[in-house]
């Protein structure tokens, strides 16, 4: 269904890991993770994202059992539909190629999403 990124393949840490741009294929290092919120606006494509949900759930998943995603979910109040991810990755551009991975977007059935830098405080209990 979808591959995992060469660093998780390799073994690589999934929170410290990913690929270098100049490197060649496969070849990973370390940098420093970053939060980042992506807002997706949904239209009016109900019945076909509830066709494409299972894959959109799975794909979320498994960037959640990498710990890439560490919090995901759409919005449930009288606002526009949409969804609010939280993503842990090194460059913005790691981000984007995870919005770019997902089913819905894939699909065409996110109308617009925006990515940004979040430098959350999370409570350490």
């Amino acid at each position: 269904m979808f591959e995992s990124p060469p660093c998780l393949a390799a073994g690589r840490s999934p929170t410290l890991a990913r690929r270098h741009a100049t490197a060649a294929p496969g070849a990973c290092h370390t940098v420093p993770m970053t939060t980042w919120m992506i807002e997706y606006t949904y239209d009016d494509q109900d019945a076909a994202r509830d066709e494409h949900r299972p894959a959109h759930r799975a794909y979320l998943a498994t960037l959640a059992d990498a710990g890439s995603m560490p919090a995901y979910g759409r919005f449930t109040d009288e606002g526009p539909a949409g969804a609010l991810l939280v993503a842990r990755a090194g460059t913005k551009g790691a981000v984007e190629d995870m919005v770019r991975a997902d089913p819905f977007v894939k699909a065409g059935l996110v109308a617009e999403y925006r990515i940004r830098e979040w430098p959350a405080v999370w409570e350490q209990r």
